[in-house]
């Protein structure tokens, strides 16, 4: 399924980001490492610059929850897949 959750900290602080191991333009935009294995990773940027930069490539935000412990905030973000057409 298209979709990435993003756990960040306020008012500073890193992003969590989890995402399916296919999602390559995104991993490349929050500068992560390709050859890392799994499907959770941490960018140092904020969780402001991470959705600005994912909203670029076409990500929508669906969804958010919090404050947690006063200062975390969790989001959901999808992307419709292509639309292949068909002659």
């Amino acid at each position: 399924m298209p979709y990435i959750l993003l756990r960040g900290a306020f008012p500073h602080g890193g992003t969590y980001v989890s995402m399916d191991a296919c999602e390559i333009a995104a991993k490349q935009a929050l500068g992560i490492d390709l050859n890392l294995v799994g499907d959770s990773f941490s960018v140092q940027n904020s969780a402001r610059w991470v959705l600005d930069t994912l909203e670029g490539l076409g990500w929508r935000m669906v969804g958010v929850a919090g404050p947690i412990n006063e200062k975390i905030l969790v989001w959901t973000l999808h992307k419709n897949p292509v639309q292949r057409s068909i002659h």
